[in-house]
């Protein structure tokens, strides 16, 4: 893998001289909208925007800003969380049932949504739905141990059983920008050493900050490849080209997908978008000449 230049996730994350990373990630053109006519919606600012209202307890103001995230990226699990943690938060029990089941139907790894899930049932009067999300919180902290995720589990129990405040849960959204770089940078030096489970798990981390952001979506595509997972590699892919039509690592990713999996032709319409996108030539570009010339 050779190197790229990372688009910066935060203007407080700054990228030290020579560091290494997995070819492909590219840094893209801007936001491109559906239509002319239709108003830019930047997911990637509107979650940030209903982060930022989250973290302080504006509830109604991140309710709206997750709503246009999901206008655009309707399957996102950590938008579709946060806005059922916000209508939770308003008491709005019944709308933040479906976000909430829409969150672990995309990633069931989303402890504290099952809280707040097992907490809406109860109040919506869904005991018995109530029960198996509490069940199946008990066996996970009965596996967990003293593991990572103890203090998400042990909060996300009280949930359920209606006996933890806001200020608990709100402290273990994981929302810390710092803390979502970290992970980012952490995730590519994995990817580099070929460790794709921790990468993964590292990418989610970062993606609960910094949502549906292109470049966290191209390596998750990137990593669910390189683990055979091709439906998921697919999605990511497609995801974060709908978002960054010229992202120039998702097209080259998205079109090393079409050789991996025999569809050359598709390939090439791929190579022909990243040569109308790099005019004077890039490293995608030719990176995917070669996967298609040793293919053929």
């Amino acid at each position: 893998m050779n190197k790229f230049v990372v688009l910066t996730l935060s203007l407080a994350l700054t990228i030290l001289s020579g560091t290494s990373f997995a070819s492909g990630g590219g840094t893209g053109g801007g936001f491109s909208s559906p239509s002319q006519s239709a108003p830019v919606i930047d997911p990637v600012e509107k979650y940030q925007e209903g982060v930022a209202a989250l973290k302080i307890g504006e509830n109604k103001k991140a309710e709206k800003a997750f709503k246009k995230v999901l206008r655009v990226v309707r399957k996102h699990p950590g938008a579709n969380y946060l806005l059922g943690v916000s209508l939770f938060e308003q008491a709005k029990y019944k709308k933040a049932r479906k976000p909430l089941e829409k969150s672990l139907k995309y990633d069931d790894s989303l402890v504290l949504a099952r809280g707040y899930l097992a907490a809406t049932y109860q109040r919506t009067k869904k005991t018995d739905k109530a029960e198996i999300q509490k069940k199946t919180l008990l066996e996970l902290q009965k596996a967990c141990g003293d593991c990572k995720d103890k203090a998400s589990i042990e909060t996300a129990l009280k949930l359920a059983n209606g006996a933890s405040s806001a200020s608990e849960t709100t402290s273990l959204l994981k929302l810390d920008s710092n803390a979502g770089d970290a992970h980012y940078l952490a995730a590519v030096g994995k990817i580099n050493s070929g460790d794709y489970d921790s990468a993964l798990v590292l990418l989610k981390e970062s993606a609960q900050m910094f949502g549906p952001h292109p470049d966290i979506l191209t390596y998750q595509g990137f990593v669910n490849r390189k683990l055979g997972n091709y439906a998921e590699a697919l999605s990511f892919y497609t995801t974060a080209l709908a978002i960054e039509p010229e992202h120039r690592g998702a097209n080259e990713y998205l079109g090393e997908y079409y050789v991996e999996t025999g569809q050359i032709t598709l390939a090439k319409i791929q190579l022909k978008k990243l040569e109308d996108i790099c005019e004077f030539g890039c490293e995608q570009a030719e990176e995917l000449r070669r996967w298609i010339s040793a293919a053929s």
